[in-house]
């Protein structure tokens, strides 16, 4: 007579995972809006990506040293107190020249690459944007392999 055959052993599928590359790092938004941080925060926060924000450059810059080795992502605005957009690129280059930055503004994309240094930005989003339109942005260059900058003169 046969032995009765144990019940099969069923496992569960893993949780599905946007994307495994993006894993735990996370979005540093500067931006002195406080809606725009919020919004933006809160559509990340929708697909499981973690938020940090700061309210000027110099905020900015402060977050980014003190969490470097988690921000795979930082978000900049152009226009702000205390320390502009263009100002806290600089400083983020100087202490990480791969970190990847977007910078966001509701200036003409040519007036603004046209007037600093964007060597080594990873994007550049005009204001005002659609949720749908930020989110592409990020987990495109979340994704990136390598330094994921964009290439220079762009």
């Amino acid at each position: 007579q046969p032995l009765p055959q144990p019940p099969p052993v069923v496992v569960a599928a893993p949780p599905a995972v946007t994307d495994e590359r993006i894993g735990t790092q996370k979005v540093l938004v500067i931006d002195d809006e406080s809606f725009v941080r919020e919004a933006i925060a809160a559509t990340l926060d929708l697909e499981g990506i973690t938020v940090m924000t700061a309210p000027d450059g110099l905020a900015g810059i402060t977050v980014y040293q003190e969490h470097m080795a988690e921000i795979g992502l930082v978000l900049l605005d152009l226009s702000m107190p205390v320390m502009d957009g263009a100002q806290a690129f600089q400083r983020l280059q100087e202490i990480n020249p791969l970190a990847r930055v977007v910078l966001m503004s509701g200036y003409d994309r040519q007036e603004v690459m046209g007037n600093h240094d964007w060597q080594g930005l990873a994007d550049f989003i005009p204001k005002p944007f659609a949720m749908n339109i930020l989110l592409e942005v990020v987990t495109q260059h979340m994704r990136r392999d390598g330094d994921g900058r964009a290439q220079s003169g762009t």
